[in-house]
């Protein structure tokens, strides 16, 4: 008896019909873990960079706020998380545990950290539940240098009537 299932086990393995069924059978799961990791980061990525873009626009306006009060109080933080919130849609990439502080330092800058965890939808089956998605955010009032040019018209058309001995 087990001298014929060793010869049934190596007839297996000698017969190569089928192979391409178990190789299929074999890689589905790699690909699958492949293209579920490829979607499951494309929207964590998607998700990271609004909230990126709410952290930034939330602290835009708790600074522009705060240069109207001359502090960072609890009007300004309040306009800095009403701006967070119209800009981030948390419902929109299925994210959850959302997390917002802004502060102010003494050189006039807002500083914030935003962070939220989003789950995953193929990656939960390999075992990874969550990413966890954060943020840093700055903002300071800066004022341009300005600078001035003059330009003389030594033309002409400032000969007459005094016009250049007036401008030097």
């Amino acid at each position: 008896m087990m001298t014929q299932t060793n010869r049934n086990l190596q007839n297996l393995l000698n017969n190569r019909a089928g192979n391409v069924g178990f190789i299929a059978a074999a890689s589905v799961l790699p690909l699958l873990a492949i293209i579920g990791g490829g979607v499951d980061m494309g929207r964590a990525y998607m998700a990271r960079t609004q909230l990126q873009a709410a952290c930034d626009a939330d602290v835009l306006a708790g600074r522009r706020a705060m240069s109207v009060s001359g502090k960072y109080s609890t009007d300004e933080t309040a306009k800095a998380q009403a701006m967070f919130d119209a800009n981030f849609h948390a419902s929109s990439v299925d994210a959850e545990g959302i997390e917002f502080k802004t502060k102010a330092n003494d050189k006039g800058q807002v500083t914030g950290t935003a962070s939220a965890t989003m789950g995953n939808v193929v990656m939960s089956v390999f075992g990874l539940k969550d990413f966890n998605l954060s943020s840093e955010c700055m903002a300071e009032l800066q004022v341009a240098n300005a600078d001035v040019m003059f330009v003389l018209d030594t033309t002409g058309s400032m000969g007459g009537g005094g016009r250049i001995e007036g401008l030097r």
